[in-house]
């Protein structure tokens, strides 16, 4: 694909902005780096997208930057200037593409382990006081990964990311308990794996046990809506929000969390369930909902409408109205958000399956690990060519320059998703598997 450039504003407040002109297969992502505004798409982080910086940035840019110069060319850069893209240094990219994991992974990961890996990402944004005050929080499951790891043994890529994880930080380790354990495995003291890592498999995208949809009709959710993993997902095709009509006139709309101790945290306290016409996105009614076992159920008026001419969104309470929009083409953009989200998480899955496995791992467990890296890979090529696609149909379809330039800045962001799930990534690349992904693949 061409270089990408973007082009540089100059807001009221005094501050300065480069915007990329692309778009995000997945994102933008968005976080501060040593007092720096950056943007990144999820399913690159080393693909920028936008750079907020002010007058005082202007020498540092050597902290973010391979480019050094690319900050003080942006700090004196006039309102319209077109800029190249500028290219992260490797921890500023791994800080991204912990964010990227923590935002958009669909996978079973660890909450506790991604608040270990966002208090890395912190500390590599010089963020300390944020790095200790998540470091404290993740301390209790920094020691069940290495029980785990004392335990089953074989986890090689698991102990490093670990010694990784904490070293902007030795107060996590006082005694080096996290070097001697990794020591060990690499060492090839107790390098054999444990046969619960069996779990490596080609099921489809996990998501624990729930029940099963009571018979009804169904919608899809809009994940960017929700938090991360609360809600059940079953694919980008499976409709995960159950509609059921339970009255002339009252549809009960539900959907199932992962975990039912997930029913009364403040994230599902929060959900409501709105209904628009799907011709024309306006507002028809809206619910709150409660917790009936692992399902967030509310009950909407239709209000004189038919089902089939509603379509559902499940919402957090943070979300306010006026920014939820619903129109026909955004609907559909968010089912191609689905698709995307569903391929990187498997490319994702397929590299932290390839990372775990070593020249200890039994002859077994390598022919499973096998199978299940070719079905990521695959399902992750398929999903990335049906969101291309799908864009291409929409681009047909919808005609103003302003729908047309935001379909197609999406399928740029997906041509490079379809780059990066065919190819590899390298063991010291910023991009490799967070700790919490290479943790939800070892089946511990």
């Amino acid at each position: 694909m061409a270089p990408i450039t973007g082009s540089v504003e100059r807001t009221a407040d005094g501050l300065i902005v480069w915007h990329a002109h692309t778009g995000a297969a997945l994102g933008p992502v968005a976080f501060d780096a040593h007092n720096l505004g950056l943007g990144v798409d999820a399913a690159d982080p080393r693909c920028v997208l936008t750079v907020v910086a002010d007058a005082s940035d202007r020498d540092s840019g050597a902290t973010y930057f391979t480019d050094p110069g690319f900050l003080t060319a942006l700090v004196d850069a006039t309102t319209g200037a077109t800029l190249p893209q500028p290219q992260l240094v490797d921890e500023i990219a791994r800080a991204a593409t912990i964010h990227a994991v923590s935002r958009f992974h669909l996978g079973d990961l660890e909450p506790g382990i991604v608040t270990l890996d966002e208090a890395h990402a912190a500390a590599l944004c010089g963020d300390m006081d944020g790095a200790r005050g998540r470091y404290l929080m993740a301390t209790s499951s920094m020691e069940e990964v290495l029980t785990d790891l004392a335990e089953n043994g074989g986890g090689e890529s698991i102990a490093e990311e670990l010694e990784v994880a904490v070293a902007q930080c030795p107060a996590m380790d006082p005694e080096n308990a996290i070097a001697t354990v990794a020591a060990a495995i690499v060492d090839g003291q107790d390098a054999r794996w444990s046969e619960m890592v069996l779990s490596i498999h080609q099921e489809e995208l996990a998501t624990t046990f729930s029940p099963p949809s009571p018979t009804g009709a169904g919608d899809f959710l809009d994940l960017s809506l929700l938090p991360p993993r609360l809600m059940r997902f079953t694919g980008p095709d499976e409709h995960d929000l159950t509609l059921r009509m339970i009255g002339d006139d009252t549809v009960e709309a539900s959907a199932v969390v992962r975990d039912a101790i997930y029913t009364s945290s403040s994230e599902a306290a929060g959900l409501f369930v709105i209904a628009v016409e799907r011709a024309t996105g306006e507002l028809v009614s809206s619910a709150p909902c409660e917790a009936r076992g692992m399902r967030m159920v509310a009950r909407l008026w239709l209000a004189e409408h038919e089902l089939d001419d509603l379509h559902f969104l499940m919402v957090t309470l943070d979300v306010p109205l006026d920014e939820v929009s619903a129109r026909p083409l955004d609907v559909r953009l968010a089912r191609v958000d689905r698709a995307c989200r569903h391929a990187w998480t498997n490319h994702r899955r397929g590299r932290a399956i390839l990372a775990l496995v070593n020249s200890a791992t039994a002859p077994e467990l390598v022919d499973a690990a096998g199978h299940a890296i070719a079905h990521c890979r695959q399902q992750a090529d398929d999903w990335a060519a049906n969101a291309r696609i799908a864009l291409e149909d929409i681009l047909l379809h919808y005609q103003s320059s302003n729908d047309q330039k935001l379909v197609a800045d999406f399928r740029e962001g997906v041509l490079r998703l379809q780059e990066l799930v065919g190819g590899d990534i390298a063991p010291d690349s910023p991009l490799r598997p967070t700790l919490a992904e290479l943790h939800a693949e070892t089946g511990w």
